[in-house]
């Protein structure tokens, strides 16, 4: 994941794929309490021929999140606390975004606000296997 911090709260998608291409990856992100927008990109792959695609952006401070395709620039969805839209739905403390079933790695860029003491990540799963891990953590929050 390539994660850039928008201070000036003025970059757009195509603005924010060229400056990311000069960062280096990282695992995750720590906003260091900012509440300016963060914008990141990763590859989302396949998980297997039978299965469909799942990424889980887990936060339970993401105050708005946005993703597109980088290749077509095509929204796959928007979020924020009171609703989703598109391929974006709630899930344990955050959102995830079903790519589907993917017959090449996607490319997506996302940009996203957060308040507290956020960390951004991005998790692929099958369906099947968020679907089990969001159970589980239902079940373990009471």
């Amino acid at each position: 994941m390539r994660v850039i911090a928008d201070h000036a709260d003025t970059l757009r998608p195509a603005q924010a794929l060229e400056a990311l291409n000069g960062v280096q990856p990282v695992n995750m992100y720590s906003t260091r309490l900012s509440e300016k927008p963060v914008w990141f990109s990763f590859t989302t792959p396949v998980m297997s021929a039978q299965s469909q695609t799942a990424v889980e952006l887990p936060s339970r401070h993401v105050q708005t999140l946005a993703c597109w395709d980088v290749t077509t620039l095509r929204s796959l969805g928007i979020a924020d606390c009171d609703s989703t839209s598109g391929d974006m739905k709630p899930v344990k403390v955050g959102f995830f975004i079903l790519a589907g079933a993917l017959k090449q790695p996607e490319n997506l860029l996302c940009p996203g606000t957060y308040s507290g003491p956020a960390q951004v990540n991005a998790f692929a799963w099958d369906c099947q296997g968020l679907g089990n891990s969001s159970l589980d953590f239902q079940e373990s929050s009471g």
